[in-house]
């Protein structure tokens, strides 16, 4: 375990060290940010259009984890397709191309902690990009209140939720850009491999939509926005979990078998 946390903690000395974990914390604060705008100003102008229209009914039906938070955590799911092969493309293979990777390989270690040191350190960076997301909400429970004027105008538990649900998707694509890094030499190799496999992985939910009978169900099953949904809506589905969980373990098998094999190159 030492081990492990020890190459994390190189992994994350890069991160914080460089320019390549404050781009992806700006890039992804400032677009998020942008959305989350964006919705909270339909949601604004939709409340004072039904406070002009004296539309009582339609005042109640406003929720502000529905028509702000939830919307925004999908772009931020989004948004994981192009910041995820950014944070992963180094982790091997720019091992390989500085060819330090021949040295990791001669320190007591195994392959399979190596594996697991770099994706922690993956996983560590997705879960700071969490947090950021959940500076939104925390200014609305802060400037908002329910329709009693008491509490505050933001349900945590769905909050929670979905941010968990965000986390869960986030380290599965962590996992497919690590081993899409083990598979090169080249950075940008691997950046351009792990966006185009998780953009695939993606667009299943969109095939779905066209699709019938079987068919539809695999695509549905297997598109990872489909075991976030529930999340997001504050449920926690064991199945959704499960899924991530498979996913995130497939491919970790997977790189541990192609760092494994070139250690014996």
């Amino acid at each position: 375990m030492n081990k492990i946390l020890a190459i994390a903690k190189k992994e994350l000395s890069i991160y914080f060290t460089t320019v390549i974990g404050y781009s992806c914390f700006a890039g992804f604060a400032l677009l998020l940010g942008y959305m989350f705008n964006q919705y909270l100003t339909g949601f604004i102008l939709q409340s004072q259009s039904f406070v002009q229209a004296r539309n009582q009914a339609g005042l109640a039906t406003l929720n502000l984890n529905d028509m702000v938070i939830a919307p925004t955590y999908y772009n931020a799911l989004f948004l994981f397709l192009f910041i995820v092969p950014f944070l992963t493309m180094r982790l091997f293979a720019d091992e390989k191309r500085m060819k330090t990777f021949e040295l990791l390989m001669t320190i007591p270690t195994t392959p399979l902690q190596i594996v697991l040191g770099k994706y922690l350190a993956g996983v560590v960076m997705i879960g700071v990009i969490c947090l950021i997301a959940l500076i939104h909400p925390a200014l609305l429970s802060i400037f908002t209140t329910d329709a009693s004027g008491q509490g505050s105008g933001i349900e945590w538990v769905s909050v929670l939720s979905g941010l968990y649900g965000v986390f869960m998707m986030g380290c599965a694509f962590v996992a497919v850009g690590l081993l899409a890094s083990a598979l090169t030499e080249s950075p940008i190799v691997a950046a351009f491999g792990a966006f185009v496999a998780l953009l695939i992985w993606w667009l299943m939910s969109w095939g779905a939509r066209t699709a019938e009978g079987w068919q539809r169900d695999i695509l549905t099953y297997l598109a990872p926005p489909t075991h976030v949904e529930a999340a997001i809506s504050g449920l926690f589905v064991t199945a959704d979990l499960a899924f991530f969980l498979v996913a995130i373990v497939v491919c970790l098998f997977l790189c541990h078998r192609v760092v494994e094999a070139h250690r014996w190159q």
